[in-house]
């Protein structure tokens, strides 16, 4: 008789992750990452966020950037010397939502611990200044 853990991690859980994690696009997931912090972060792109607001989409402008690149790397995979086919498409749309998903993890939640760090440390400058 196998045990829960043999049932859930083992059988279940372990060769699922092990999948979904093996094929990722870290070509995309970088590029999609640095895109997704000059849209939240930077005042660079912000025709892009007039552009989505002006079709009413800006609540999806993250995931309309990612399909966007999605597009633009299924294009010059499909013009380059590599194979164009279902797993490339595969890999880059579970590196698309991994992207997407951690890209408020690991990039969102530093910037704006960065952010309320360089506040505090300013407003203690300004008051040193205006002694």
């Amino acid at each position: 008789m196998k045990s829960l853990y043999e049932s859930f991690w083992e059988n279940g859980l372990q060769p699922e992750l092990i999948y979904f994690l093996d094929g990722l696009n870290w070509t995309y997931i970088i590029m999609l990452v640095v895109i997704l912090y000059g849209i939240k972060h930077t005042r660079e792109l912000d025709w892009y966020e007039k552009l989505c607001s002006k079709f009413k989409a800006g609540r999806f402008k993250t995931w309309i950037a990612a399909v966007i690149t999605g597009l633009l790397f299924c294009l010059f995979r499909w013009h380059g010397p590599d194979t164009f086919n279902s797993e490339y498409i595969s890999a880059l749309l579970r590196s698309m939502f991994f992207a997407v998903v951690f890209s408020g993890i690991f990039v969102d939640i530093p910037v704006l611990v960065i952010k309320r760090l360089g506040k505090m440390i300013d407003v203690k400058d300004d008051e040193k200044k205006e002694d």
